[in-house]
């Protein structure tokens, strides 16, 4: 006992400085992402920074450099480094001395001078017995802020890269788009002009205005949606407002030849996970929390000092002061009933966290690798088979041996089939992101809960005192 009182002395006015707070978020970014994260102390002093500007002057953005953009200027990471500052001031809080508490009385006797007593206290019992189970409540605070704030990097990378991804595949579905609606165009012309001839009939013609119609209501979907994921790509990266720069990206990736290697992504992903390494200190606070509501059910206030006084003759009497409050009505029940009902909320959390992270790996992994299969056999079955039909078909058509309609129609399934491979391309890149986002340490999707801070507060050092 005597042994925690001297070490909770010790630790009284010592805490970490802004920079030791804030470097094993940026060393942990470092690791997990090749990323550190720029902690900018005023966010609002320029949407778009130099070191902004100069990534994007770069070239056209690919996923290192979206990474690096988001992590420079996204207003959200900032927002979430700041939680690391915000914890850290409780530390600090919790590493001071107690105020001391100065007292004055004036008694005023039948006969004789005035009486004057004065005492100056301060509240040991905090000093010694409570200041320690604050300060382990705030640096298990501080250690959850810091792994909460570096899975808030990995968030921003995650939806950085994943807003890049969708515009990447916006953006070829737009020149595919306009590249069919080219197509159909030239042909619907060559088709009237022989329906003019009259060696076409009436709903040759019509269908194949239908499918330049058809051609041009979605390249002006195409147009709508590369707008719209412009935008979302511009916010993921933090560069919304009137500086807002023209953002020019490089085209969607092929998928990989080799399949994804998820065997070990469970395991991985239970070990790095940053929430259930900042869930595991927030079981941490609120055990902190729990000793420390149940320290102060018996001493809610203890001060030591010393006393002067006056008497009515002149002289001056000198002597030590005690003052302690009695535990007699509040022995602080609602405080340790919900610091324990705290802990065990957190304890929870972590093991219902846990299963999550299992199973989100598990699907991640799984979803994957049929992304990988799905995105290969459109790229390499589905499109060279309709890019053959086209092809037979323009024989048959040259030879007088199909119609016109079934011409268009393989013209149409060529431009649905190259849609497709798209938009099976865009999935495995954002599945694999999923992936990489969880191997990386975050749960998508997961915000993590603070246990409550009932009972963490300082005790009244003046209950009891004289």
């Amino acid at each position: 006992m005597m042994r925690s009182v001297w070490v909770g002395a010790l630790l009284i006015g010592c805490g970490p400085s802004a920079r030791e707070a804030f470097a094993p978020m940026n060393g942990g970014a470092e690791e997990r992402l090749g990323v550190g994260v720029t902690w900018r102390p005023d966010p609002l002093a320029a949407p778009v920074d130099e070191r902004v500007r100069d990534l994007l002057a770069q070239g056209p953005l690919d996923a290192d450099r979206a990474a690096r953009v988001a992590l420079a200027a996204n207003p959200h990471l900032q927002s979430a480094v700041e939680s690391i500052g915000i914890a850290r001031g409780d530390v600090l809080g919790s590493a001071r001395w107690p105020n001391p508490r100065l007292s004055a009385e004036v008694r005023f006797p039948e006969e004789g001078d005035e009486i004057l007593d004065l005492s100056a206290q301060i509240d040991v019992g905090t000093m010694l017995l409570l200041r320690p189970a604050e300060r382990g409540a705030a640096d298990a605070a501080l250690s959850a802020a810091q792994v909460e704030a570096l899975g808030a990097a990995v968030d921003v990378v995650g939806q950085a890269r994943g807003a890049l991804v969708d515009y990447q595949a916006d953006l070829a579905t737009l020149e595919q788009a306009r590249a069919a609606e080219a197509l159909l165009d030239g042909a619907l012309d060559l088709q009237t002009r022989i329906h003019a001839a009259g060696n076409s009939s009436d709903l040759d013609l019509a269908h194949g205005q239908a499918a330049t119609a058809q051609a041009r209501v979605d390249r002006a979907a195409a147009e709508r949606s590369v707008a719209t994921s412009r935008e979302r790509l511009a916010l993921a990266l933090g560069l919304t407002g009137s500086a807002q720069p023209t953002i020019s990206v490089v085209p969607l990736p092929p998928v990989p030849d080799d399949a994804p290697m998820v065997d070990a992504a469970e395991a991985s992903a239970v070990e790095r996970s940053l929430d259930l390494a900042a869930a595991r200190s927030r079981v941490e606070q609120a055990d902190a929390m729990s000793s420390l509501a149940s320290r102060r059910a018996w001493l809610p206030a203890l001060g030591i000092g010393a006393a002067a006084e006056r008497e009515s003759d002149g002289e001056w009497s000198y002597g030590p002061a005690v003052s302690l409050g009695l535990p007699l009505f509040d022995q602080n029940q609602g405080g340790q009933a919900t610091a324990d009902a705290s802990l065990r909320q957190a304890q929870a959390r972590l093991t219902a966290l846990a299963l999550q992270v299992r199973a989100a790996a598990r699907e991640a992994a799984q979803d994957a690798r049929s992304a990988w299969t799905m995105a290969r056999y459109h790229a390499q079955q589905v499109v060279p088979v309709r890019q053959r039909v086209l092809a037979e078909t323009q024989l048959h058509y040259n030879g007088m041996l199909v119609s016109a309609f079934q011409l268009f129609e393989a013209r149409r399934a060529l431009a649905s089939a190259v849609r497709i491979q798209i938009e099976s391309t865009r999935d495995y890149w954002r599945a694999r992101q999923r992936l990489d986002t969880l191997l990386a340490g975050r749960l998508p999707g997961f915000t993590s809960e603070r246990p409550s801070s009932a009972g963490f507060g300082p005790a009244d050092a003046s209950e009891g005192a004289h």
